[in-house]
Formats: C-alpha cells, structure tokens, sequence
C-alpha cells in the first residue's frame, strides 16, 4: 500500500512541476526540496538500498550544478538553473544513482518532443520566448 501512495505522490509533484516549468521556467524549491526528502524517507521506509539512493540524490544535484557552474564560467551565460539539480536529485533519491543517466535521457528526449511539438503546432521554431 506504501508503494502506491507514494508513486501517487510522486506522480502528483512531478505532473505540477511539468505544468510550473512550463508555465514559468522555474521548478519551485517548495516542490522540488520535499519530493527529495520523500524520495529517500519511502526508500528508507520499504527497505530498498537507501545508500544507493542517497548517492543517487547527491550526484544527480552535483551534476547538473557541475554542468551549470562550469557553461556559466566559460560562457558568462546561464542556461539551466539549479532546479533542474535539484529535480535530478530528486529522481535520484526516488530511484538510486543507477537509474540517473536514464531519467536525464527520459528528460531531455521530452524536452525535444515539447520542442517539436511546438514548432509543427506553431509553424514557427521553438523558442524560450514563444512560451
């Protein structure tokens, strides 16, 4: 019952978090930070490897930060903010490091889809701006 409450869980934050970056281009830490600590408190909970999960968190976090500190270095430019760090720790927390190249391509191949999707829709190429 543990499992279906939080997959519900989960499945709520991450539809409202879709929905907020859509709108707005932010993923809200009031989100984000709590789906963490659920992530590793249901891990702990159901008796699944909470070390593995618990490195998952960290270095989802550590790694979009990593990629953003050092693009904004070298470029001066910012182009992905720390709540995507903190959505990859969360998906780390909920499913071990194991499964973090799989959530990034998961993500990034749904972003090219949004992309596409708006460009055939629009007839018009994707842009930050047109959202």
């Amino acid at each position: 019952m543990l499992i279906i409450a939080a997959s519900l869980l989960l499945i709520a934050a991450l539809l409202a978090l879709s929905i907020i970056d859509v709108r707005h281009l932010r993923l809200p830490d009031m989100l984000t930070l709590p789906l963490t600590g659920a992530g590793l408190i249901v891990t702990a909970l159901l008796g699944w490897p909470f070390t593995d999960h618990l490195i998952g968190a960290v270095a989802g976090f550590t790694f979009f930060a990593g990629l953003t500190y050092t693009y904004r270095l070298t470029t001066g430019r910012t182009v992905l903010g720390l709540g995507d760090a903190k959505l990859l720790a969360a998906g780390g927390a909920w499913c071990g490091w194991f499964m973090l190249p799989l959530i990034v391509a998961l993500a990034s191949l749904s972003g090219l889809a949004f992309a596409a999707a708006s460009t055939v829709l629009t007839c018009r190429p994707f842009s930050r701006r047109a959202l």
